[in-house]
């Protein structure tokens, strides 16, 4: 017999997995990216984010990475004081890269 195959993103996935295949709720994911994603009974379909970092993901990991090493950047040529909220985070996020100064972000990143 002909099966019906479906392509979909991976909120509709998510959410089928979450409820033994109905696709019937909401998903929210926030991983590589980010995604708001429901379906109705009926079939009906919204979604919000899921763009892609390019266009703002927030909150998806690349958006808070990426703030991270702003804001080690920014402590590191006196935008922001050390004892500023987030920034008793620049220290970790240098000895995890591996990194003996925040001017080394530089080279890692590019």
């Amino acid at each position: 017999p002909p099966r019906r195959v479906v392509v979909a993103n991976d909120a509709a996935a998510a959410l089928a997995s979450g409820t033994r295949g109905r696709l019937h709720g909401v998903v929210l994911i926030s991983g590589t990216g980010t995604i708001a994603c429901g379906y109705t009974e009926d079939g009906a379909r919204a979604r919000a984010a899921g763009w892609g970092p390019a266009f703002g993901d927030a909150g998806c990991a690349h958006s808070i990475g990426s703030a991270l090493l702003a804001l080690a950047a920014r402590v590191a040529d006196g935008r922001v004081a050390p004892s500023s909220p987030g920034a008793a985070l620049v220290p970790e996020i240098m000895e995890t890269l591996g990194l003996d100064s925040a001017e080394d972000l530089i080279g890692w990143a590019y």
